[in-house]
């Protein structure tokens, strides 16, 4: 329901992580809901994320009767965070997509592509191709390294083509069309 369709948004619009997403306070969304700021688990480094409108729009629809944004989620990522993975799925493939994906090998950890952790994938290469830096989208992420270029920006095919054609055209002192 509403708790998934949300945490997706959160996900594409963050690339918090499924635990981080899931066990978000409401003490971590600035009272505008305009900024998370949040202590990520896995790094323990705290990421300043500006929230775009159409999740602004989805944490102001939320009630804000428990210290979490998704109750439900919260309770359910600790005593099984498969089950997360499994509605997450399931709401995807409702609405069509092909949620059958391989899994990734490179990396520090394998992973499937076709999951909530995809989401990070989805925020990096929309941020990459919005033209934000590699700096300010590790700071969303809370990455250290060069590792968001290598394993999560997926571009395109028609960015690939559209900047391959831009960079073509000045060798041969000619205008992109």
């Amino acid at each position: 329901g509403d708790e998934i369709s949300h945490l997706i948004i959160l996900g594409i619009c963050s690339a918090l992580r499924r635990g981080d997403a899931c066990r978000l306070e409401w003490s971590s969304v600035s009272a505008d809901c305009k900024i998370i700021a949040v202590r990520t688990n896995k790094t323990g480094k705290t990421v300043q994320i500006p929230v775009f409108p159409p999740l602004r729009r989805a944490l102001l629809s939320r009630p804000r009767n428990s210290k979490y944004v998704f109750p439900e989620l919260a309770r359910m990522i600790t005593t099984n965070p498969d089950g997360v993975s499994l509605r997450v799925k399931k709401f995807l493939s409702d609405l069509g997509y092909d949620m059958d994906g391989e899994t990734r090998s490179r990396g520090l950890k394998k992973a499937n592509t076709r999951g909530y952790h995809s989401l990070r994938t989805t925020f990096v290469t929309l941020a990459f191709e919005a033209g934000l830096a590699e700096s300010t989208i590790r700071q969303i992420t809370g990455h250290t390294t060069d590792v968001i270029a290598r394993y999560y920006y997926q571009p395109r095919a028609e960015s690939i083509r559209e900047e391959f054609e831009q960079k073509m055209a000045t060798i041969f002192g000619e205008e992109a069309s």
